[in-house]
């Protein structure tokens, strides 16, 4: 996501709200544009999270976890 689809949504989200600032576009674009960034966001931080409490819980049951 971090690497891929968020750079898009952000390129995206910029050239609508561009848009509403030169006049072409409606305001309901820009605030459709902002929530899927921030659900791509949402994804990617849950994801994140995820990985790194698989790999802890990983790291305590092969008893590497250090304190």
């Amino acid at each position: 996501l971090a690497e891929g689809l968020l750079p898009s949504a952000r390129a995206h989200l910029s050239a609508v709200e561009a848009a509403r600032a030169r006049g072409e576009t409606e305001l309901s674009r820009v605030f459709l544009a902002r929530e899927r960034v921030a659900d791509l966001e949402r994804a990617d931080l849950a994801a994140r999270h995820a990985y790194h409490l698989a790999h802890l819980r990983l790291l305590a049951a092969s008893g590497r976890l250090s304190s």
